[in-house]
């Protein structure tokens, strides 16, 4: 092999796409078919691919993998594969590529001449013919193109022969042009792992709990394991988890790391730690990915080159200016990301999404990883030595099951028929005939005894309603694309005859019919429940995912490494479960980390005379109210009381005002906006306000996680319940899959989310090394070994009260020795 000063790994798809990309972004209906991926309808894949064995025989091979390793320019190039199908024939030898589409057929070509000649996909094919022809020493290979319209399973193939020498020109060709970035790449790899290598711990010492949760979040990396971490507020999880996955990196387990999150304000803390380790030396290129909706400069999102000069000849001029950015900066922050882009006249999530390909670490929300459609696919639809660090992993579970979960209404049904009639039959008669079986479906539940929630679950998706919906699907996607194709746009507004309406039904019904198909697969059938409810004239059919742990699971294993941390992940044994990590055989080590705040500054008191339940909220009230107003009286300062709901938020609200005036009482309602819910924040930051100041919220609401209100901000809370979820029809299934499942249905379904609720509630009070609080557990359950079973480490110093005069006593000695501490 010739001599070469770098080296270079990436598929060909990849290659291709960067290289070859150009034009405009244009994500009108039936445009944007640019980045069309390979594993989108790997269904109607496996089937042609079946069909083809069927014929050829041993002569047909499906999913070859394909490499080739050669040094071009003086790069060392590792390129790789693979081929949907390779077959023989009396001609000779056939590279297949399928590629399933939501155009009509009619509308695609196999001529290079013509508008519907798709480059990027021959392009793809002629890598993998060349390849095969050297490694064959072929003279000439044959690339067909088979392209499944993914609403009628219809097909049509192109085919092209092409000369061995064709095929090595235009491969090298490819190379050639990728050479400048192949340099830059290899020359900032080594950089980058010089740095990390040499990179101290950002802090002068370890706090405690930190050293040993970044040791074991290192190992995981360097053992290819996941590792699930429950560490309290004030360890620090934040550069204990990015510091470990650096020194990783650096020695070349890692190649990206992916910081997940459920919210923008964890975001900040993830770019503050790599900051500090930047100012200490760290070379890494970080990007911060934002949501299309926030980050988007147009007041309404058209993502087309009519309506948007920032996606005109996106493709033409992003090299250049992407090649700029790396030379210039390290950072990728939003505030970056809309400068360059206001600058060049580029999208800037598109520019925040190319920048991520040549960034070594990542900051995204959840959804890039684990979202069915809207993953990062440029990075996840192969597996990598990626390193995930999974921020706040509590929320993951209800977040994992919103995603792979679907829903229908009726009403929308009905609105996009009406809209439909003057201009496609077709489409208003499909319409019509989904919303017969919708109301078929109501029949049965309307014809159920006893059905006060008025509501139905099937094991299944009935027949004769998922065929209505794929022909409907059908009809509305001939229906858009002759829109689309008579479609005129002007800047910032569509025209009326354009039913927007129809566009949203129509990525409404196109999901629904995903998740079904991922429903129907035999190993995750019982995963997914068919539900349907009906209020009214209004008829709602969901697809709900019960338990997402198998599509968790699989997401992960794309990577090299896995780390799960949260203040609160306990028990570990239900964390596992849910998440997808509990294989017998790849063990998911779990770990609960010590407090660094010593146990003497909560006050921790369980009231074990208050009944919350729903027959005696009525009777609780008065009681509830003197708990809390002992608490407030105690020590002058700012507190929260949090509850089970805005109904019994409301009706304490009433209670408390007419018996204690002279407290001042602000509550959170269901309908604030950002400002109103950032001015009821804002109360919380005059510690010394007179009167005192009582905050009622939600439990599990905005206030009770996330908030950071150190020092004497916050000086107590009240929590009202055990945080329990709401009796109803669609948390009763979720209760019958777990008993079915392993016997915890209600532990599953009610206890373990409700006891995450009150444990990050509890977590507002304790924020910094000297503050000192007080938290009240207001119900009697929280007394009994049930409950007492699930407190942390950090809470075995609870003590129960039964009666207002010894929580007085409590109170008053938890604030007297606070006042002798600060005098000393």
């Amino acid at each position: 092999m010739q001599e070469y000063f770098a080296e270079v790994s990436l598929p060909i798809r990849e290659l291709v796409e960067f290289v070859l990309a150009s034009g405009s972004i244009d994500n009108r209906y039936g445009g944007g078919d640019l980045y069309q991926r390979a594993n989108e309808g790997s269904r109607l894949h496996r089937k042609l691919q079946r069909q083809s064995k069927t014929e050829y025989g041993d002569r047909y091979h499906s999913e070859v993998a394909l490499s080739d390793d050669r040094v071009e320019n003086g790069i060392l190039y590792h390129i790789f594969g693979r081929a949907d199908a390779i077959l023989t024939d009396s001609e000779g030898t056939i590279i297949e590529e399928i590629k399933t589409t939501e155009l009509p057929l009619s509308s695609l070509s196999g001529d290079p001449s013509s508008a519907g000649y798709r480059p990027l996909h021959w392009a793809q094919a002629k890598c993998y013919a060349f390849i095969l022809s050297q490694k064959e020493k072929l003279s000439s290979v044959r690339v067909r193109l088979i392209y499944c319209q993914v609403e009628t399973e219809e097909t049509i193939s192109f085919t092209q022969n092409f000369s061995a020498l064709e095929l090595e020109t235009f491969y090298t060709g490819l190379l050639q042009a990728y050479r400048r970035w192949a340099v830059m790449r290899f020359e900032w790899t080594q950089l980058r792992d010089k740095s990390a290598k040499e990179l101290p711990f950002p802090f002068e010492s370890y706090r405690a709990g930190q050293r040993q949760m970044a040791a074991v979040i290192y190992r995981a990396a360097a053992a290819g394991s996941r590792v699930l971490c429950q560490a309290p507020t004030g360890i620090g999880k934040t550069i204990s988890s990015l510091f470990p996955s650096v020194k990783a990196m650096g020695e070349g387990l890692v190649s990206h790391l992916f910081y997940l999150t459920a919210k923008t304000s964890t975001r900040a803390v993830a770019e503050e730690g790599f900051s500090l380790m930047q100012q200490k030396g760290l070379r890494l290129k970080r990007v911060t990915l934002t949501a299309k909706d926030k980050i988007c400069f147009l007041p309404e999102r058209l993502c087309n080159p009519d309506d948007c000069p920032y996606a005109k000849d996106y493709f033409d001029r992003i090299q250049d200016v992407l090649f700029e950015m790396l030379e210039k900066e390290d950072s990728f922050t939003r505030q970056t990301i809309e400068h360059w882009a206001k600058e060049k006249m580029l999208c800037p999530f598109e520019l925040g999404l190319d920048l991520s390909s040549w960034c070594d670490a990542i900051i995204c929300d959840y959804n890039y990883l684990f979202d069915p459609v809207v993953y990062l696919k440029r990075f996840f639809d192969h597996r990598d030595r990626y390193a995930f660090l999974i921020d706040e992993a509590h929320n993951l579970l209800d977040r994992a099951r919103g995603m792979y979960s679907a829903m229908l209404q009726k009403s929308d049904v009905l609105t996009c028929k009406k809209l439909a009639e003057p201009f496609f039959k077709p489409l208003s008669k499909s319409l019509n005939t989904l919303n017969r079986e919708m109301l078929s479906l109501k029949k049965q539940i309307l014809a159920q005894e006893d059905n006060s929630e008025h509501a139905l679950s099937f094991p299944s998706i009935p027949k004769p309603f998922w065929k209505a919906a794929q022909n409907t699907l059908s009809c509305c996607s001939q229906f858009l694309e002759e829109r689309r194709q008579n479609r005129k746009y002007t800047l910032f507004q569509v025209e009326e005859n354009i039913p927007q309406e129809i566009l949203q039904f129509y990525f409404d019904l196109r999901f629904f019919l995903r998740i079904a198909e991922l429903a129907d697969a035999e190993e995750l059938q019982h995963n997914f429940c068919f539900f349907v409810s009906t209020k009214g004239s209004q008829v709602t059919v969901k697809l709900l995912c019960l338990d997402p742990a198998p599509m968790i699971d699989s997401r992960m294993k794309l990577g090299q490494t896995t780390a799960l941390f949260s203040a609160t992940l306990s028990p570990p044994s239900y964390y596992k479960t849910v998440l997808g990590c509990d294989h017998p055989q790849e063990k998911t080590n779990s770990y609960s980390f010590p407090s660094p705040f010593s146990q003497e500054n909560l006050c921790l008191l369980v009231c074990g005379q208050i009944n919350t339940r729903w027959a005696a909220r009525e009777e609780s009230l008065v009681p509830i109210a003197r708990l809390i107003h002992q608490m407030v009286s105690a020590k002058k300062g700012n507190y929260l009381a949090y509850f089970p709901s805005y109904q019994y938020l409301e009706k304490e609200a009433e209670v408390f005002s007419k018996l204690y005036p002279d407290i001042r009482l602000i509550c959170q309602s269901p309908q604030m906006d950002d400002q109103e819910r950032a001015d009821f924040l804002q109360q919380f930051d005059h510690p010394d306000s007179s009167p005192a100041l009582l905050g009622f919220a939600v439990l599990g609401g905005i206030y009770s996680e996330g908030v950071d209100l150190k020092g004497e901000k916050l000086l107590g809370t009240a929590i009202i319940g055990t945080g329990l979820p709401k009796v109803g029809t669609e948390q009763e299934i979720l209760r019958d899959y777990y008993q079915q499942k392993n016997n915890q249905g209600y532990d599953f379904a009610y206890r373990y989310p409700g006891m995450n609720k009150v444990l990050q509630a509890a977590g507002r009070v304790i924020r910094g090394q000297n503050d000192r609080g007080v938290v009240l557990l207001l119900d009697d359950r929280f007394s009994t070994p049930a409950y007492l079973r699930l407190f942390p480490e950090h809470w075995h110093h609870a003590r129960i009260v039964y009666d207002s005069d010894g929580l007085s006593k409590i109170l008053h000695d938890f604030w007297s020795e606070s006042s002798d501490q600060s005098t000393k």
